[in-house]
């Protein structure tokens, strides 16, 4: 098979990114493996991005850019998929299509698409599942996690407990999907979701796949912008929505694959996101007056109700939650946070007495 024969479409969703679109196409265009589109929706952008696009799209034809209103990030995904399909149906040759999703303040590594089409054509796989790099004020730091999964996974069971039980493999940014994975269904009523959009639209694929590859090499370089929505969570914009969460545990119960045993496994999985969840919100710089309202909404949620059914005693935190004992559950997170605080500072301080 010839280097050529596989196709790639790379979906880039943009809105305020002008200082970092530049780097983001300029990783596409100097890739080491040319097969491909850059399609690049400029999700009403309110700064230079979407002009940022449209000069690059002048100069190479690989570039397709879309300016829509201001939508949300699912929609601007979406929308690039709909233009990969048309863009695919009106190819006649035979080539191995596949999807790759690039954030606009990321980029990717410059041997990612040779990489990928090599590991394609040698392992017939419809997805590929890849490591990432975290990018701080301009630093590249490399994630040396040994628990992550290297090979090929075609047994579904086994596919899901992989997946859905770490939230690492969640990023549409760490996969390669053949194209013919995607559904053309309507995900409009998810637009306003802003956390954990990526694992909602990747049940489809879960669901559609044969053949999933993981690899051990760093293909993505993840930017840790403080203006992103992942970075910029505090009490004022923190929502209480289990939209995702739901749609996952009804998708686990409709494939009907998993026993008892599993899925009590991935109910303790989800209390752990809660516990993260309690946290989170007690960490929180505001009163405690808030932070009880807030730990009373989570309390009060239908679906944390149903996960902590059957708490077992070890679970401290989740029983004082459960129990609404929330001055003493404030109190010894707070205290837990700030003992890991002096602890971190002493381990710093070693550190440099050693050096």
């Amino acid at each position: 098979m010839e280097r050529n024969e596989v196709f790639f479409y790379i979906c880039v969703p943009v809105y305020k990114v002008e200082e970092y679109i530049d780097e983001c196409i300029q990783s596409v265009l100097n890739q080491t493996y040319k097969n491909y589109k850059l399609i690049l929706i400029d999700d009403g952008s309110p700064d230079r991005s979407g002009e940022i696009c449209e000069t690059y799209a002048k100069i190479d034809n690989r570039l397709i850019v879309f300016h829509q209103k201001n939508k949300g990030l699912i929609a601007a995904r979406r929308v690039a998929l709909k233009i990969a399909k048309n863009e695919s149906n009106k190819e006649t040759n035979d080539l191995k299509k596949y999807v790759i999703f690039l954030d606009s303040d990321d980029s990717l590594k410059l041997n990612a698409l040779e990489v990928l089409q090599k590991k394609i054509i040698e392992s017939n796989c419809d997805m590929i599942i890849y490591g990432m790099d975290r990018v701080i004020d301009k630093k590249l730091y490399s994630s040396k996690k040994s628990d992550l999964y290297v090979g090929v996974i075609e047994n579904k069971s086994k596919l899901y407990s992989v997946v859905l039980k770490n939230s690492t493999y969640n990023p549409l940014c760490r996969k390669a999907i053949k194209l013919e994975l995607f559904s053309n269904d309507d995900y409009s009523n998810y637009y306003k979701i802003k956390h954990a959009e990526d694992l909602l639209q990747s049940l489809e694929l879960y669901k559609n796949v044969k053949r999933v590859l993981f690899i051990k090499e760093h293909l993505y370089n993840y930017t840790l912008n403080s203006k992103s929505i992942t970075q910029s969570i505090k009490y004022e914009n923190f929502e209480v929505n289990t939209i995702v969460r739901e749609k996952v545990l009804q998708f686990i119960f409709d494939e009907n694959i998993w026993r008892k045993e599993e899925i009590n496994e991935y109910l303790k999985y989800c209390r752990k996101l809660l516990k993260e969840n309690i946290f989170q919100v007690i960490s929180f710089d505001t009163n405690m007056v808030n932070k009880k309202k807030m730990l009373e909404k989570i309390q009060n949620n239908g679906y944390y109700c149903m996960i902590t059914n059957d708490i077992t005693g070890v679970e401290l935190y989740l029983r004082l939650f459960k129990s609404q004992k929330y001055n003493i559950l404030i109190f010894l997170v707070l205290f837990r946070i700030k003992l890991k605080r002096i602890l971190t500072r002493i381990r710093n301080i070693k550190r440099k007495k050693l050096l």
